[in-house]
Parts: C-alpha cells; structure tokens; sequence
C-alpha cells in the first residue's frame, strides 16, 4: 500500500503537477539541465536511484510505443514508479515494486544501449550502460502533448522521492491526410492524479464530449470498457451503452476481477471520429462499501449455559455483491471476560469463522462475556469494521431476540429526513410474543416507551439514540435486544467555490470546485440547482464547468450514497443576455452532437423566458427531441424544460396541447428506460419531478378552448333521447373542421401525461415505506397523495379520504389481500390523483351533452411490481368510492335543460318518459315548487295511481336542491318519472281511497284553485372507466356500477372491479311529457241490474236449500299418521276363516319377479281407534303371493272400520324377498262398505308410510271419496279459473269421474250464475261514469286503441279472487262455524 503524493498549482493553467521541487523546470531532458540554478540546487539533494527515461521522441497518433525506465540498482527500500505526461491526462504505467522479492517486476541488462537500438530508440550519450529497467507501452491520442515524465516515490510515503523527476522531450504528430483531428474526452475525470470514486452500490453518470476542433463529426457507436493502467488487461465491460453517455447502475457493471482498490484504474472509451481512432479516458479507483459486521442478538444479550451457545456473525454485510457472500470477508472473533478471565472458551483470537458454537456449560452462570467481531473486505484490507456483543450467562432458558432494520438505519446509521423502521426476529421463541416494548433513550435524558406495536417507527434528529425493545411471551418468559443508531451527518470537511464571480448567462463558462469532502459511505454525488430549475445532477465529479442562467446563487447538494446530503449555496452574479431568440438557440444542436448537454440545456433554459408562441417552444424543443436522454437527470432536466415552455405558453390551446403530448412521450420513454434499469434519483429530483407533474396536470386541466360537442353515438340513450326530443326544438350541432385535430392533439396530450404520472408512482415505491406520513400535493384543483400500507395476513379493511374532500375510496380485506397476491409483496402503495368535476384532465373530452365529470386515479404498486396492462389492473374484489357531488349544483350549464311544469288539480299527472342505460343513475334535482307534490321514480312500466299514492316521495318547497335517485340494474332499459299534486290532508292520518278521490272530486276547486308549479332537472349519474382505445376512446361503463349514499343524498357510490382512471359524471336528460288524469269510478246502478242481483240471489238461496244435506254431509280432517310397533300382531295362518268381518283382496303386480317369499304386515290405523296389525307368514318353497295373483284373505275387525289407512311392511325371507304390489280392497263384510288402496309400488324392505285412500262407499256417497275443503279447494282452483267464461259449466262436467264428484245441472248453472253477478259486478265499477271519462290521447301516445288483453286478463283475475273469497265463506264460515262436525 502507498500514499499518493500532494499536488502543487501551476499558476500558468489549471493543471496541476507533482510537487517535486520549488520548480517544475528541474525536471531533466536527458544530462541537460534549462535551468543552472535549480538545477545546481537540485544536485545539492542526493537521491538513492538514479531514474532514467527513454522512448522515440517523434510519435505517430494513436501508434504504440514502448518506454524504457532505467535505474543502476533497485535499492533497499520499496518504490512505486508513475509514469505521466506533461498535460495531466494520460497516465502511462504505475508500477509497485518490492526489491525483497525474486520477481519484482524489473529486468537486468549488460547492454542497455544494444536494447534500446532494438527497439529503435538512438541514444548518443548513455550514463550507464548496466542496469535494471522496466518496459511500458503507450499510445497517444493528443497533439498537444509534449513531455514524457517518470517519478519514483517511496511506496511507504508518496511524498518521499527516491529519483529526481525525469522527462523526455516528444512530438507527437497527427495521421496523413487528416485535415482535422477530433477528440472524444471526458473532461473532469482525465486526471490521474484526482480520480473518480466507482463502487459496486454507486451511480455513476459520465458525459463525454466531442472536440470543437472539427466543423462536422460523424461516428456510428462508442465502445466503453474499464481496464487497468496499462490498457491491456481488461477488468469490466460497460454494457447497454454506445453513445457519449455512460451510465454505471448499482450491480449492474460485471468486473472480471475485482480492481486493486489501492491502483488506479480506468474506463476506456473508444471510437473513430471521421475515421479516425481516438481514446477517451477517465481515471477512477476502486471504491469497496464499508463493511457492517453484525452478530444475531445485536449488542447485548442472556444465554443460558447449560446448553450449547451459538454466536453467530453470518448476518454481516459487505455489499460487494447483490447477494452477500461469506467469501468476500474475514471474520476474526475474540472475547474478553473480567469475573471469568480465565475461561479457555473466551479468549483473543478465537475463530475465523462466520459462527461459533460453544459447548454446555462452556460459560459460567453469571459470567459477563465481551464478543467482539472484526470483518475486512477480502478486496480492500483497510476496510474493517468492528462491533461487539456483550454475553451474560444464567440458568434460565433464554430466547435470541435480534432487531432487523428495515429502512434508514444500515450501517447502523440514520438520515434525519426520513424515519427509521425497525422490527424484531426470534426465530427460537418457545410461543407467541404476546407484548412488545420499545423504550428509546437519548444521551442526557431519560428513556421513555415509544411504541408497543411488533414494529417501530422512530422519527428522530439526535446524534446517538439508544433502543432497547422487551417482548413478553407465554409463562412470563421475556427477551431483551439492543439497538444503536447514529446521526449521518453527510459529508463533510468540505468546501465549495465558483470562479468566476460574474458573467453573462449560457455564454460564460463558470467552474465550481466542491474539494476536502469526506464520508465513509462513498462515493460522493453533486447536484447543481438555481431558482429556475436543476442545472446538473448525480455529477462525480468534485470539479465542475457549466453556464448558468440569470441568477445570483447556485445551491449545490452534496450526497453519499446512502441519500444523505449537506446543501452549500455559492454566491454569483449571472446577468441576462441581450441576444434575441434565435441567436440564443443558434449553438444548441452543436453543443448536443458534441456531448455538451448540460450547456445546451441551460440555453434551452434560458430561450424559454422568450417564448410568446407556440412556435417558438416547439423551436426550443425540437434541438432536444431526436436526443436520446435515458438518465434521471436528464429526466428531470427535460421536465423543468417543459415546465418552463407551458409556463409560457398559458392559457393552452391545442397546438400547445400537440407540443406538450410530444414531450410527454419523451419523458415516458425516459422514465420506460431508469424504470426498467431501476436507477436511483436523487430525493430531491423525485419531489421536483412530482411537483412539476402536478403542475402539468393544474395547467392542462383547466379548460383553455372551445370546440363544438360531439355528434351521437347509437348506443348511447342519452344521447338518442337528445336526437329525438331536442332536434325537434331546433337543435343544431355548429360542425368545427378542426375538431377531430383539437380531440387527437388533447388526447395524446392527456394519454402520455398519464403515463408519465403512472410511472412517478413507481418511483415512489423506492421513496416512500409504510407508516410513513402521505405525500400530499394540492394544486390547481388537482389533488395529489401517496399512501402506503403493510397488508399482513389478519389485514382489515381502511377508507382513504383525498386531499381535496371529493372523494372517499374504501379498500376492503379481501381487495388488500388480493393486491398483496398479485403485486407479490406485503408493502402496497396506493398513487391517488383527484381531480374535481370543474378541473380535470379529461375537459376537453367531446360529449353531446354538458357533462361535468370527477376524475379519481388509483394505482397500486409494489417494490417489486406493477401492473403493466389493463387487464392485470382487473379487480375480483372491488375497489368502492365515493363521490361529493354538491359542487355539481352550482353548473350553470345545467339550467338550460331544466323542466317547468303547472299542474291544475289533484287528477292530473304529469310522467316524463326517458331511456337509461345500464349501471346507471337517475335523479331528479327539485329547482322549485310552489306547495308540496309527490314524485314517483320507476323502471319498466307506466306508474300506477296506487304506486304513486303510496311508494313516492314527498316534496316539500324547502327541499330546493335536494336529489331523489334511482339506478338501472338491468340492462338499457326505459324509467319513468311521475309528478302528482296532492290533496290536503292532516299529516299522520290516513285515508281510504275512495274518501281520497271524493275530495279531488268535490272538495279541490273549493280548497286551491290555483295551479301548482314546480322547476326539476333530470340528470344522469354514471361511474365510468377510461378506455384508451384506438377506436372510439373515452369513458366506458364497463367494471363499474352507480350506487348512491344513503345518508344525506350527496354522494355517489360507484363500485369498480379495476384500478386505473375511473370517474364519476353527471349530465341532464331530456324526456318525453305526458300529462294523464285520473278516472275516477262512480257507482250507479239502474234498475235492471239490481234486479239481476237480486234473482242471482234467489237462486243461490234455492241452491243451498236443495243441496243443505251436501253441504252438512260428514266430513273430517284426518291428521297424518305414522307407522308405530304394533302393539298386537295377527298371525293368519288360515286364508279363509269364519267369523271374520273385514275381507282383503290383494292384488300382485305382473312383472317379473313381482311375487314374493317374504312375510307380510298389514298395519291399519283407522280415525280415533288404535292401530291394528296382521302378519302374512309363507312357506318359501310354497308361497301364496304369487305374480299376476288376486288373493283373498279374511281377518278379524278388531279395530278396522271404514275409512281407515293402510301401510304395508315386509320381512325379507327366501329367493324372492322383495314384492310389487298392485292393490289392496278392504271390504266390511258387516256394513258392506269396501275402500280401496292403489300401490302400485315395489315393497323391498322395512315398512311404507301410511296410505290414504279417496275410492271408499259409505252410506249417500257412493263413488264419491272424503275430500277435506282445503284440498277440493286445491283441486279445483285451476280449473275454475281456466272454465270462468266458457259454457262447460252448462253442458257438462269438466272433471274425470275418477275420485271426483260431479255437479248436477241444477248446480252447475247455480255455479255459473254466480261467476256471472261477480263479473258483471266488476265490470260495472270498471267501466262505469269516471270524473274524466278520456285520456288526452296527443299527449299519452303509448295508449293502444284496440281492446287491451292485459286489462281484461286483470278483471278476469279480479273475478277470480272474489269468487274464491265467496268461496272461502262458505267452507270456512258456514260450513265450520253454522255446522261444526261433532
């Protein structure tokens, strides 16, 4: 290792040269000596080696040549050999050299002279012809150089010269035939002796430049590649980069081998310039992150001893790599006791290994013990760190508690501007922590308890916070960690200056020297800023040339490379220039074809304060349009650019909007590449970015122009309600020719806007963690946050609320989880644009109708992904939002379609008619009215009087402003409104309806003769999804459907099965007028019909006279019965006995195996009487239920009396142990009464449930079974309905004779004559004198003027109801209540 030597200023240049003694004219050309005096003073100093220097003095540019350094002897001590040139910009050789060793490097010659001549090199006089020498080769790529010089210093102490400085005078002489010699350079990092700082995790920019010394450049790629000094070995290739632009990501530069972090190193770029070859170099070094050393259970903790203890170092870091490796560290433990010094376990020196184990019992109980870890970079020796862990020893089981940091706190460091998160990890905790303590101490104060959540979020500024977190688990176990942060305080010791003090804006050349800043997490960044905007940023370099706008300081930002900075503000007089505009912009496309982009980007700058045209800032644009910027600080230089040219160019027409949408794909392009290249920014390029893009977004979306609406779209029914009653009001659509270049420059404009606003949100997942406050921005009307969140598996639902009060989102469970699934990481953020119904983005958007529309933008992101497409945006759980929409009321534009209307009296009705379509909203916005009305909303169908009398809402003249709403679930459909002007009446007492319709007739001319009026505005509530299609782009009603709040009526809910750009609109409606008028029936009846009802009375009289031993007839509800064990079982041995009263007749079906082996049960349970059971038993080699056999069996009564239930049972016996069974007759042999039981059914096993039987005879009722009135009512409903007008009544039955009875003549015209009175009766009301006998047919023109089947269907079914009401009193009254069966 070697120090490099201390620089001295040549007062002549700005080079800088070795400072070997008072004078650079010592330095000797050969035996000459210029100059007698320093040269005399020089030889006074005696030197261990005697350097000399040799190579051909006349060089062709870009050849290689070799360079011989001679020395008699090596010497007794280590050396280090720079070979340099006069200019400060190419170091030849740099070689140490170790004269202890066998093979230092150097090689001995007899001859030196016979070498050199070898190699073509004449040298007359020579001081020694025996000696050591080293060969170098170089190639030279600049004209102006003119000494070749070699200095050796101490490798201990570069200061220390062991040589005298020796040059060789050369000339190096440009190729034939080559008119002008352009050169590729990379200005600020071309000196050896002050090199660029590359490491792994840093971000490093470099922008080479093009010589000014050619008029015309052409080159087709650079090649850049980092070697080793002397070019021929090769350490890394730059990949992805072919241009003047270099850009070093963190990780992304795959070296070969890692460099010499003591050696100089450099990156090559190469190209040919009007073909020819030429070389740029930037010299850097090596760089290695500091290493931190960490030990699980962080800095204290208890072991328990008596079993083995495990001191573990592997979590230590050293960010050499992507993924930690253990091979890049040494790890050196030791340990220090003071009550147990002499612990064979505990002593210096202990391990090299990652992790120790010690055995049970190895540390004694009580015992305190210090560990402490040293770790060195493998790379770089004097990268080492220490930490220790002191170790306590009980007899008690202990649990190791290890604090993680998540943010703001690597390197056991924090930055104060952000807030440190930190979370615990036991992974050998016996149960669940059931309590966390966080305690926080700060030196000089008392600790207090911060938190008692799992996490810790600590915001803090002191220079040493201590923390300690306790968790508490199951059987009062607890565990200890500590923890300790310090305050970075970013770079420091440093110094920044700006010469010169004055000058003239983009025209002078000002150089800032920030020199002496130190941090030790290198390497160091600056950025440069004025009040106009960021002039450069992530610059390496410590020297910097730039122009400067008009200004009077320049602030730079000084940052390592974990985002801490230190600002420094310089002091400087820039004036204005006087140049017009094009003179200004007359240099821009030199200066970027020859790499000064930072120039010409302050030129760009400083032109925009000129812009009065739309012209001129696509004049200042179009130099930076065909240049490929793919950098952050490109980025945000082109979007302070394009800040400065909207400024300007305010209020925004469409040719405004075109430029701005050809930026805006610019920066989306630029954001596409540091996106995909996940490149750093500086944290104050990101809140400029966000800032900026807000401000886009208040400027374009404030309405600038005027175009006419849009014509209709077939499919939309608002606006066909538009053609179809507006256009008969002479409404004209004034055609713009330029509506469809206005639309596409607005759109494309608004399309990559969004875009570039999209991936600002991605960005920010590097910005912004959970729990840390919401980035909120305000502007213009457009409202702009960022929240982040932490979805763990037990996640509950938030509601997020926007800055501006329009919007309330509601993010459930089950939509966390799933955005957790799908963005595949735990930490989600939310980007939320609210833009309010008066300023959005999307104003200019061509509707037919004066929509005013609330734009809400979600995005959701992780740090690891983001949706890409629409398509991964779709939602399974919905995102629900709310929308304010009391803003709306005041849309002056809306009054234009409202809707006046008087109503004279209580019967007349005012309906406006009107399509919606589906997910969509209706509400009916009260203007005025003079007195209370009601109003009735309905999908479908015409309004009925009783839907509006008893379902609508009551309007009252202080609901002014009020809404009244109804959504469109189905598809398009047509809604109704209905208006009605109530008759006065007490509040709180109802009334029948007839006393209602006798006050409308009587009473109202008296009470209010005059009119009602009233002024309502008919609107359409719709929550939409933008959809950038190619073809018929604009708001789609799909993902998205119209709810509304229940509350107060002011806000709309939409629901969305998406995340993207959703919105909430509003536009009025037109609808169709019809005024009806209620009929109102008045009952009077002549003397014809009177004497029809009183003859069909007389009949139904007579009718129930002649059928009273019908009517009175035995009948019974027979319950349900269910098979129970029987309590006495017949066993039937006998199929024909005498002195049995009951016969059975039992009936085997045909089929195939229908017959039966088995025993069979009979159970008979008849009403009121206990259950009887007989039992079949059969021999099963010669049963008697054969199949297709009719057997009959005599039984004893017992307690079977006609009617009775029948269930049949079986018990499986022989080869054909199942048995169909067709019937079953059961016969009173004493009565001579017989019922019978169809089966019909297969008996397999157990016992079937009780049959019923309606085939019975029993005294006057022959043929006719027992029916129940509920279920004759049953049977007959249908076919009473159907035979209500038809003469079957009258010619005969209209019933099978199968279980049912049959009227006689007689009663069947009864019957008819009844239907008929009911009928009649009906009809009568209907049809009968009304208050209005027409309806105004030119204003209902929806009214059919033939018969209308469905009012006839409807009276019919009137009819219907009161017949079976009649019905029902006489089965239920008459029937039970006159002659109740005993």
């Amino acid at each position: 290792m070697y120090k490099r030597s201390s620089y001295c200023d040549d007062p002549t240049s700005n080079m800088s040269l070795p400072c070997i003694t008072p004078s650079a004219s010592t330095l000797e050309e050969g035996n000459t000596v210029k100059n007698e005096s320093l040269a005399g003073r020089s030889r006074k100093r005696k030197y261990p080696l005697n350097a000399r220097i040799y190579l051909i003095p006349k060089l062709k540019y870009g050849q290689i040549y070799s360079i011989f350094t001679t020395i008699p002897s090596l010497g007794t001590e280590n050396f280090v050999l720079k070979i340099t040139v006069d200019t400060k910009d190419y170091l030849i050789d740099e070689v140490v050299t170790a004269v202890d060793i066998a093979f230092s490097g150097w090689n001995k010659t007899t001859n030196l002279r016979a070498l050199l001549k070898k190699n073509g090199i004449v040298i007359n006089h020579l001081p020694y012809n025996r000696c050591y020498y080293y060969r170098s080769t170089a190639s030279f790529f600049n004209i102006n150089h003119r000494y070749v010089i070699a200095k050796i210093s101490s490798m201990e102490d570069s200061k220390k010269q062991l040589s005298r400085a020796v040059r060789r005078k050369i000339k190096v002489y440009r190729p034939p035939k080559v008119a002008c010699l352009p050169a590729l350079k990379l200005e600020f990092c071309k000196n050896p002796d002050e090199p660029v700082e590359i490491s792994p995790w840093g971000h490093r920019e470099f922008f080479a430049t093009i010589s000014e010394s050619c008029p015309t450049v052409e080159y087709k790629f650079i090649s850049w590649n980092f070697y080793d000094i002397t070019e021929k070995n090769l350490i890394a290739r730059v990949q992805g980069t072919t241009d003047l632009v270099v850009k070093l990501l963190p990780y992304k530069v795959e070296f070969l081998y890692e460099p010499d972090s003591t050696k100089v190193f450099l990156l090559q770029g190469k190209v040919k310039l009007n073909d020819v070859l030429t070389v740029a170099r930037c010299y850097a070094i090596f760089k290695t992150p500091q290493v931190e050393p960490q030990i699980r259970g962080n800095e204290q903790r208890k072991v328990d001893v008596r079993k083995p203890v495990i001191i573990d170092g592997s979590l230590t870091k050293d960010r050499i790599k992507n993924t930690e490796s253990l091979a890049t560290k040494h790890f050196f433990w030791s340990c220090r006791s003071r009550n147990d010094p002499d612990n064979k376990y505990c002593y210096r020196d202990m391990s090299e290994n990652p992790v120790m184990k010690l055995p049970a019992n190895a540390l004694k109980a009580g015992g305190e013990y210090n560990f402490s870890l040293t770790v060195i970079s493998q790379i770089d020796f004097r990268n080492r760190k220490t930490v220790t862990q002191r170790v306590r020893g009980i007899s008690e089981q202990t649990v190791t508690l290890q604090i993680q940091c998540l943010r703001n706190c690597d390197l056991g460091v924090y930055a104060p501007l952000e807030s440190v998160h930190l979370v615990p990890i036991c992974e050998d905790c016996p149960s669940k922590i059931r309590q966390y303590e966080w305690w926080v101490l700060v030196e000089g104060e008392m600790p207090y308890l911060e938190s008692r959540y799992k996490y810790l979020i600590l915001h803090i500024t002191e220079p040493i916070v201590s923390i300690r977190l306790r968790v508490m688990m199951d059987k009062r176990m607890s565990a200890d960690a500590f923890y300790t942060l310090r305050r970075n305080n970013g770079p420091d010791k440093g110094t920044c200056q700006i010469s010169p003090s004055i000058g003239i804006e983009a025209l002078s050349i000002f150089e800032i020297a920030c020199l002496g800043f130190e941090s030790p997490y290198s390497p160091v960044t600056f950025r440069y800023k004025v009040k106009l905007g960021v002039l450069a940023s992530n610059v390496p370099y410590t020297r910097f040339k730039l122009t400067l706008p008009a200004t009077d300081q320049i602030m730079v930002s000084i940052c390592d490379n974990i985002d801490m900075c230190v600002d420094r503000n310089l002091k400087v007089r820039v004036l204005a220039t006087r140049n017009d505009f094009g003179t200004l912009l007359g240099g821009i496309p030199n200066m970027l074809l020859r790499g000064h982009w930072n120039r010409a980007y302050v030129k760009g700058l400083v032109a925009t304060k000129s812009i009065r045209t739309t012209k001129n800032g696509q004049q200042v644009y179009s130099y930076f349009q065909n240049e490929r910027a793919r950098t952050g600080s490109q980025l945000e230089q082109i979007t302070n650019l394009a800040t400065r040219i909207l400024t300007s160019l305010t209020p925004v027409d469409y040719h405004g909007a075109t430029l701005m949408g050809v930026i805006f794909s610019k920066l989306c392009e630029i954001f596409e590449d540091i996106i995909k290249e996940n490149e750093w920014l500086h944290r104050d390029a990101y809140f400029s970015l966000t800032a900026m893009h807000m401000f886009f977004m208040s400027i374009l979306g404030t309405k600038s122009e005027q175009h006419s609406v849009a014509m209709c779209k077939p499919h939309n029914p608002e606006c066909l309600n538009v053609q179809k009653f507006d256009l008969e009001m002479h409404f004209t659509i004034v055609f713009d020719p330029l509506i469809l270049l206005r639309i596409n420059s607005w759109m494309a404009n608004t399309w990559f806007l969004y875009k570039c606003v999209f991936f600002l949100g991605v960005l920010a997942t590097h910005r912004h963690y959970p729990y840390d406050d919401a980035l909120t921005v305000h502007k213009g009307g457009i409202a702009y946050q960022v929240n982040v969140t932490e979805v763990t598996d037990h996640a509950k639902g938030f509601t997020l609320a926007t800055i501006d009060k329009i919007h309330v989102i509601e993010f459930s469970a089950k939509l966390l989880l799933e955005l957790k699934s799908s963005l595949k990481h735990s930490s989600i953020l939310f980007q939320t644009i609210s833009q309010q119904n008066h300023h959005n983005i999307f104003w200019w958007y061509p509707d037919p109708l004066p929509t005013k529309t609330s734009v809400l933008i979600v995005h959701a992101y992780s740090p690891v992904k983001y949706f890409r497409t629409a398509k991964e945006s779709e939602l399974s759980n919905p995102l629900v939002y709310k929308t304010n929409i009391t803003q709306f009321n005041e849309e002056l534009s809306f009054t234009q379609r409202m809707v006046n209307g008087s109503i004279q009296n209580v019967t007349e009705i005012h309906i406006y008619s009107m399509m919606m379509d589906n997910n969509a909203m209706l509400a009916v916005r009260i203007v005025g009215c003079s007195e209370p009305m009601h109003i009735k909303m309905q999908m479908h169908r015409w309004p009925t009087f009783r839907e509006l009398s008893q379902g609508c809402c009551h309007i009252h003249p202080d609901m002014k402003g009020k809404r009244i709403w109804m959504a469109n679930s189905c598809g398009r459909s047509r809604a109704f409104v209905a208006i009605h002007r109530p008759s006065k009446y007490r509040p709180g007492k109802k009334r029948m309806r007839n006393s209602y319709l006798r006050n409308a007739r009587y009473r109202e001319p008296s009470i209010r003769p005059k009119q009602m009026n009233y002024s309502i505005l008919l609107e359409i509530f719709e929550c939409n999804f933008w959809k950038n299609r190619t073809l018929d782009p604009g708001w789609s009603e799909d993902y998205c459907t119209t709810t509304f709040e229940h509350s107060h009526g002011t806000s709309v809910q939409c629901t969305c099965h998406t995340l993207g750009t959703l919105s909430s609109r509003i536009f009025p409606i037109s609808a169709k007028l019809y005024v009806e008028h209620i009929p109102v029936p008045i009952l009077s009846f002549n003397a014809l019909v009177l004497i029809l009802f009183v003859l069909l009375f007389l009949l139904l009289i007579i009718m129930m006279v002649l059928n009273i031993g019908f009517i009175t007839a035995h009948r019974r509800e027979q319950s349900i019965l269910q098979c129970q064990s029987a309590k006495k079982v017949e066993k039937v041995d006998q199929w024909i006995t005498y002195g049995s009263e009951i016969l059975l007749v039992i009936m085997t079906g045909g089929q195939e195996f229908a017959g039966t082996t088995s025993n069979i049960k009979f159970y008979f349970k008849s009403p009121r009487r206990e259950q009887m059971t007989y039992q079949i038993t059969q021999d099963p080699g010669h049963p008697k239920l054969l199949r297709n056999s009719t057997n009959m069996l005599m039984v004893p009564r017992g307690t079977i009396y006609i009617p009775t239930r029948l269930a049949l049972g079986i018990e499986r016996n022989g080869r054909y142990p199942s048995w169909y069974c067709r019937s079953v007759t059961v016969v009173d042999l004493n009565s001579n009464f017989q019922q019978l039981f169809v089966v019909k059914s297969w008996i397999e096993r157990g016992h079937t449930p009780f049959m019923r039987s309606k085939y019975f005879t029993k005294g006057s009722y022959l043929k006719t079974p027992k029916y129940s009135w509920c279920k004759r009512l049953r049977n007959r409903a249908e076919q009473l309905f159907v035979s209500w007008f038809i003469i079957n009544p009258i010619t005969g039955p209209w019933q099978s004779s199968v279980g049912g009875f049959t009227l006689n003549r007689f009663q069947r015209t009864s019957v008819w004559i009844c239907k008929l009175a009911i009928t009649v009766t009906v009809i009568c009301v209907y049809f009968g004198k009304s208050t209005v006998e027409t309806i105004q047919e030119d204003k209902r023109r929806n009214i059919q003027e033939y018969i209308r089947i469905s009012a006839v269907a409807a009276l019919a079914f009137y009819a219907f109801v009161i017949g079976l009401f009649i019905h029902f009193l006489f089965e239920g009254l008459i029937l039970r209540c006159l002659w109740p069966q005993k």
